[in-house]
This record gives C-alpha cells, structure tokens and sequence, in this order.
C-alpha cells in the first residue's frame, strides 16, 4: 500500500494555509495524510472549495492544470504527481457517491485505507490501458495504413491501366483509317477484299466510345479518391497536432 508522507512533498509557509471546513480538513488530514499548507488543500482553496457540501460536486476535470498560491503570494501549478493524487481523491469520493453507498455523503465515511485501495485500482486501469490500448491502437494504425495504401496503389494502377487502354485504343483508330484509305483490293489477290458492313463500323464504334467513356469515369474516380485520401492526411496530422497541444485530462470516471 502506498503511504502519502508529507515528505514527498514541498511544505509552504505556516502563514499559507488553507481553510476548510471539519468535513474537508477531515479528508485532507486524515484521509490524505497532509497538511493544510500542502500544494493539493492550497489549490482546492484556490478553486474556490472551501466546504465538503462544495468538494462533493467537484469532478476530476475540474482541476486539469490546477494552481494555487504560495507563501510568497506567487500562482503556481501542481505538479502531475500532485494533480494525479488531487484527480484520485476526487475520483474516491465521486465513485462512493455516485454508486449511493450508504454514509458516502458523510466525510466520516471516507478514509486512508480506502483511499489507499481506490488508488491501487486506478493504477490497474492505467497499466491495462497503457498495455492494451497502446496496443489497439498501434495495430488499428497500421491497419489504416495498410488499407490507405492499398487504395492508393490501386488507383495508380487503374489510372496506368486507363492510359493504356487509351493509347491503344489510338493506335488502333490510326490504323482502321490507314486500312480504310488504303486499297480494297490488292492487285496480286484473285480475291477482292470483303468491305466492313456499315453495322459493324457503328458497333465497333460504340464500342471505341463506351471504352472512352469508361476509361474517363475510372480516371475521375481515382483521382477523386486520391484527393480525398490527401485531405485526410491533413485532417489527421491537423487533428495530432491540435491533440500534442491540449491533451485531454484523465477520464472523470474510471471503468469497472
């Protein structure tokens, strides 16, 4: 179990300290283990907590980046280590309360072992989290990338493979108008060559014309789902940077 000594951390002047009611000065000094002029009472002062009636609708995020006043009249900010003890303790009695356990409305009803347990059961979540959803999310990532990927070589290719069939389908145009212009009838044959029926030369036509047609619908559509794949890259290194520079605070409630 894990003892929260005074000596861990730093002792502010005996002119600084914070006023509380007996219920709240109760959970700092008993539950806690600290004294008045500790950094954590100081910025529940500065909160404007005074009360345990008033430190029971407090929420974990209520004191993100929290700071109080020194001896010499300077606003400082807790230390993570600080915040983290301070968010637990909130975290403590909001569990107790919210489940409407009998007395959890009492400060009386709170104390140092209990205190002790409930911060042991956080410390689980945080390595589960820190071993499973570090995890998750590194192999949803990768799959993402995976598949971002994929969908851009296969664009490549059915833009290569559009051209392609483009440039043949020019190559053979240039050369039905060469047979067409040359010769029906070759001087060395006995046999006339057989002319293309008007039929044939429509359909082969709209055939060459639904090739186009095709050919323009994949390239637009590929180039569609490039552009997009683009914004999103954007949205997501906007959006990573946006998160490095707030990150959110620890969740108010953990899950059981």
């Amino acid at each position: 179990m894990t003892n929260n000594n005074t000596s861990d951390f730093e002792v502010l002047s005996p002119m600084n300290k914070a006023t509380f009611d007996e219920g709240l000065k109760s959970i700092i000094m008993d539950v806690m283990n600290l004294p008045l002029d500790n950094p954590i009472p100081l910025a529940i002062l500065h909160a404007g907590v005074s009360t345990w009636n008033q430190f029971v609708y407090m929420d974990e995020d209520d004191i993100y980046q929290a700071t109080y006043v020194d001896g010499n009249g300077t606003t400082q900010t807790l230390t993570k280590y600080e915040e983290k003890l301070l968010q637990w303790l909130i975290g403590y009695v909001r569990e107790n309360i919210d489940a409407d356990a009998e007395g959890s409305d009492l400060p009386s009803f709170y104390t140092q072992e209990g205190f002790q347990a409930y911060t042991q059961k956080r410390r689980k979540i945080l390595r589960y989290k820190a071993r499973y959803s570090g995890t998750f999310a590194e192999k949803s990532q990768e799959k993402r990338k995976s598949l971002d990927d994929h969908i851009v070589v296969l664009c490549a290719k059915l833009k290569k493979m559009t051209s392609e069939l483009l440039e043949k389908r020019k190559e053979q145009q240039k050369k039905d108008k060469a047979s067409t212009a040359a010769p029906e009838t070759n001087e060395t044959d006995e046999t006339p060559s057989t002319p293309e029926s008007a039929e044939e030369a429509r359909k082969k036509k709209s055939l060459d014309d639904h090739v186009v047609e095709l050919c323009a619908k994949v390239t637009k559509t590929a180039n569609e789902i490039l552009e997009k794949y683009k914004e999103q890259k954007k949205k997501d290194k906007a959006t990573a940077a946006a998160t490095n520079e707030n990150p959110a605070a620890e969740p108010t409630e953990p899950k059981q």
